[in-house]
């Protein structure tokens, strides 16, 4: 029943999708375009962030979560591959580590002690996008690395 269900929900996904696709300058002013599409690429990713969640806490076939974890790969890519959507991933990671520096800057001056521990798990969350970003992320147009040999 969890497989069909949220299978469905992943059909319903991709024909938002494809309406907003559908959707031209021709008939659409394009500011209006562009935040009609930004509405439905933020609804639409937050709807395949919970069915991830759910295909993982739900589905104990690993054939049926293979096939719902497919179906969540091509609706992301789906939609980031709107005309007027640019998702740039070296800026988003820039922002979270320089959210990271002004929270932990923040603890430090709003409260007279800060445990050590908070202040290291600040510093991993941005060595840990830091090095996302050197290893997957290419300033010259956000480029997926290759790597040197193919893996297993």
């Amino acid at each position: 029943m969890n497989l069909i269900k949220i299978y469905n929900s992943f059909l319903e996904i991709e024909k938002i999708i494809e309406k907003v696709t559908d959707v031209g300058p021709k008939t659409v002013p394009v500011d209006l375009l562009i935040k009609l599409q930004s509405s439905y690429i933020a609804s639409t990713k937050t709807l395949v962030d919970f069915l991830l969640v759910r295909i993982n806490t739900k589905i104990r076939s690993e054939k049926d979560a293979l096939i719902l974890y497919n179906k969540a790969i091509n609706s992301m890519e789906k939609i980031h591959s709107l005309q007027y959507y640019f998702h740039n991933w070296i800026d988003e990671v820039d922002r979270n580590i320089s959210s990271a520096e002004m929270f932990k800057s923040w603890l430090t001056e709003e409260f007279t002690q800060v445990h050590p521990d908070i202040n290291k798990w600040f510093d991993d969350i941005i060595e840990m996008s830091k090095t996302f970003k050197n290893q997957f992320l290419s300033e010259d147009g956000q480029k997926t690395k290759e790597p040197s040999e193919k893996s297993g």
